[in-house]
């Protein structure tokens, strides 16, 4: 005997059910895109913190040549009887705390390669070097359009949406316990001990019928309500984490776009405080070389130096991961000319 049976009508339960795995096909790929983006995101972090160690480091170096040229004047004076032996002192200490701190910018920028040859499943000690990237270039976008951009092609307010559609869907799986359902069996019966009969060619033992059968469950109404209210509240609670996640996206752009206007603006104020701090050493070398001025003065005037390019090279890297990290709320790449394509940011 051979049966075959069609569902024909199940409240609506099928369709659901289908509309479920495509929404789930849809969410599995929107996950992925936010994997690609988190990692491109790491990898940016790690490539900018490499450039600004590297940068720090630059600095760390000159600032311990300057100190060691001081402290070399420092010493001919004093051999000289013209300044006193504790001004070699503060110099031997300033020069040491430069040293030191050369070499614990040469730990983070070791850490940092590190951990972008990690990102790139490369050995950890395998030699990198990235090009210098930090410089300011105008972002293209304003507040309005990455607030809108952001609401429209956020993976995670994608995948907010998906999840309602699929609760939603199984409010429709819960409602077709309320129908009966309904289908058509066809069965094809054969009888003999020949193999004939068995393959079912015997004209004479052979037989089949078409049915259609209806069945409905009248005694489970009470749980299928039951099921019905529990999908209500999934979507329900569905809603409100997507409303939840809009208004933490909404923060997280504003603050991220404030970020990037803040280092924008410090950029240009700490460039101009490299150019005044390069001219107060200047002037206060010469005038140290002249006994003028006082050897403190020279330590604080590299001090200011010092400070004021690690400020600038830390304001170009904040503006450049700012520029990344609200990429990233965007769910776009943005370009200096505009928003680049889709095909561009899903292939990153």
């Amino acid at each position: 005997q051979t049966q075959v049976e069609q569902s024909i009508f199940a409240g609506g339960r099928n369709r659901a059910n289908y509309l479920l795995s495509q929404l789930g096909v849809s969410a599995a790929e929107i996950q992925k895109v936010q994997s690609k983006e988190d990692l491109a995101l790491m990898v940016k972090q790690a490539y900018y913190s490499i450039l600004a160690n590297e940068k720090a480091l630059e600095v760390a170096k000159t600032a311990v040549v300057n100190l060691e040229s001081h402290l070399n004047v420092a010493k001919n004076f004093c051999d000289v009887g013209m300044v006193p032996k504790n001004q070699v002192l503060e110099a031997e200490v300033e020069l040491a705390q430069a040293v030191q701190n050369q070499t614990d910018i040469e730990r983070e920028l070791t850490v940092s390669r590190t951990k972008m040859n990690i990102l790139l499943r490369q050995p950890v000690e395998q030699p990198i070097k990235v090009v210098d990237t930090l410089r300011y270039t105008r972002f293209p976008l304003s507040m309005d359009q990455c607030m809108q951009l952001s609401l429209d092609e956020s993976p995670e307010i994608q995948l907010g949406r998906n999840q309602v559609e699929s609760s939603a869907k199984n409010v429709d799986v819960a409602r077709s316990g309320y129908y009966p359902q309904m289908g058509v069996t066809y069965t094809n019966t054969s009888t003999g001990n020949t193999s004939r009969a068995h393959g079912g060619w015997s004209n004479d033992d052979a037989g089949w019928n078409v049915a259609a059968v209806a069945t409905f469950n009248f005694w489970e109404w009470g749980r299928t309500k039951a099921q019905v209210e529990k999908s209500k509240v999934e979507l329900n609670r569905s809603v409100n984490n997507l409303t939840a996640l809009e208004d933490d996206i909404k923060l997280e752009v504003t603050s991220n776009y404030q970020s990037l206007l803040s280092a924008a603006k410090n950029i240009d104020v700490s460039a101009k405080a490299v150019v005044s701090a390069t001219e107060d050493l200047r002037m206060v070398r010469e005038r140290y070389m002249e006994q003028v001025a006082t050897n403190t003065e020279v330590l604080d005037a590299q001090t200011r130096y010092s400070n004021a390019q690690y400020d600038h090279y830390q304001s170009l890297y904040n503006y450049n991961l700012a520029w990344a990290t609200l990429e990233r709320s965007l769910g776009r790449q943005v370009l200096p000319s505009g928003l680049a394509t889709a095909a561009k940011t899903a292939g990153m």
